[in-house]
């Protein structure tokens, strides 16, 4: 069966959300903060750093307020240890699979009559697949991948999360390109570079994606970086968390130095695609007639047939600040005094 990772983003962004009990990475209260100035649900996001020295240390913290309870929200890049992962699937089953006003069930009218051990069998096989592809592991990946979740900092656990990963597009079709599993992806690459002499191989040891694709693979063959497994909680809707967890894959993809991102989505799930196509500004890049989605069927998950849509996003470079009294504005690594 297709990797169940791979699979979710034919449905992510459904926005079928519910509660969920995610076990909540400590945060510095310092970070707290609270919208004065308006009484309807409000975001607004910082940078900070949690004790370390990494990429994977920073953060985007965001704050919301509502009428009655206010309480912080926090985006977290996580390092694929097995608490994360299990947090990340219990939070895909109960905010996702069982809850989505998609129809995600083939065999239960919704997902507040799953039996407990069928909803714990869902849950550890989507550990499973995750572990797969986020999870922690000896050797480095080829591939660049981070799994990022939003936590309430109040202690109401994980109520949003997304994917992101790099992946191999195979474009020797000239109309439908089509985007290979995580699996595959990552194992022609390293079969490409075992192929190479003793020292070949030395030199590509820290080679990036990109620069392995350009030198070694077709032209073809181009690395992409997608966005996957897209999930809000119901306590969390309405505050833009969504397109802000969107914003922050935007994020990591052009701190992995690409300049495009993409997504899958089933042609029939209009809550997504506004999200996507509206407020994202995503452009639609193929219709895949047919293509494989994932549904759950009893304790298990089956494969399906759905129309899906390849959307694209061409991502900004961040804008450097000039120096005020810089004369020529075009010479931005001037340096004045």
């Amino acid at each position: 069966m297709t990797s169940i990772v791979g699979m979710l983003l034919l449905a992510v962004g459904a926005l079928a959300f519910s509660s969920s009990a995610f076990h909540v990475p400590s945060v510095t209260q310092s970070h707290h903060r609270y919208h004065q100035r308006t009484k309807r649900p409000a975001f607004w996001w910082t940078r900070a750093k949690y004790g370390s020295s990494s990429s994977r240390g920073s953060t985007l913290v965001a704050a919301t307020t509502t009428t009655t309870d206010p309480g912080t929200i926090s985006l977290v890049e996580c390092e694929g240890s097995p608490d994360d992962i299990m947090d990340a699937a219990t939070h895909m089953v109960d905010c996702f699979w069982l809850n989505s006003p998609q129809s995600l069930l083939v065999s239960a009218d919704d997902g507040a009559t799953v039996d407990s051990n069928v909803r714990a069998n869902l849950v550890d096989h989507q550990a499973q697949d995750l572990t797969e592809q986020f999870g922690e592991r000896l050797g480095k990946r080829q591939l660049d991948t981070t799994l990022i979740k939003a936590v309430m900092m109040a202690d109401e656990g994980t109520v949003g999360m997304v994917c992101v990963d790099v992946r191999l597009m195979d474009e020797s079709s000239s109309s439908i390109p089509q985007i290979l599993g995580a699996v595959q992806s990552e194992q022609m690459l390293k079969n490409t570079v075992a192929s190479l002499g003793p020292k070949q191989r030395r030199q590509y040891k820290d080679a990036s994606a990109q620069e392995i694709a350009k030198q070694l693979l077709p032209p073809t063959l181009v690395p992409i970086v997608l966005l996957s497994n897209l999930s809000v909680s119901p306590k969390a809707r309405r505050v833009g968390l969504a397109q802000r967890l969107c914003e922050d894959a935007e994020r990591v993809a052009k701190s992995w130095g690409y300049t495009e991102l993409h997504l899958k989505v089933e042609a029939g799930n209009e809550a997504a695609r506004s999200l996507y196509e509206t407020k994202m500004k995503f452009v639609q890049q193929a219709v895949l007639k047919d293509e494989a989605a994932i549904r759950v069927d009893g304790d298990t998950f089956v494969e399906v047939q759905a129309d899906t849509l390849l959307l694209s996003k061409k991502l900004k470079a961040a804008k450097m600040k000039e120096p005020s009294n810089c004369p020529d504005p075009d010479y931005l690594d001037a340096v004045c005094p």
